[in-house]
């Protein structure tokens, strides 16, 4: 993109106003602002660009190069589902009030936390360096759950 004198640009061979119109890899569109799909001008209020394939109409989101509305659908790795605004799974949305996902695994119900791929209740159980411990004991020392009130950890081992 060279310049030339007016404040006309360079866009090929040719000569054209940035402010009318847009360049893309030689390309001339009569788009004032416009961007570039796979080198093809395009208006972004009018389609949106979806890894290199332009799709109607325009200001939306990409899932893979299909375009989709995060109001009432949800991408998950290339995979669109309905609802919208859920979180993702590996490729499965989900609600988080209702399930729990730990390493790409659904399970029910949701609010957990994840030791390792397993959910578990923070009030009722201790994860250690990805194991679970039974109740009542709240701290961790190396792998080992432990109750401070009757033992202590030192460097990283219970004495």
């Amino acid at each position: 993109m060279l310049s030339s004198p007016g404040g006309q640009l360079c866009c090929g061979s040719l000569s054209y106003d940035p402010e009318f119109q847009t360049c893309c890899n030689g390309q001339l569109g009569n788009l004032a602002r416009g961007s570039c799909c796979a080198g093809i001008p395009f208006d972004k209020d009018l389609e949106t660009c979806c890894n290199g394939i332009l799709r109607k109409p325009g200001g939306q989101n990409c899932c893979g190069d299909r375009t989709y509305d995060y109001r009432f659908q949800t991408c998950c790795r290339g995979n669109l589902t309905s609802p919208g605004r859920q979180k993702c799974c590996g490729r499965e949305a989900y609600n988080p009030m209702f399930q729990t996902c730990c390493r790409g695994r659904l399970s029910y119900p949701g609010g957990l936390k994840c030791c390792g791929d397993r959910p578990y209740h923070e009030s009722l159980q201790t994860c250690c360096g990805g194991r679970l411990s039974s109740p009542g004991r709240q701290w961790c020392c190396g792998y080992q759950s432990y109750d401070p009130s009757f033992e202590t950890c030192c460097d990283g081992k219970l004495c």
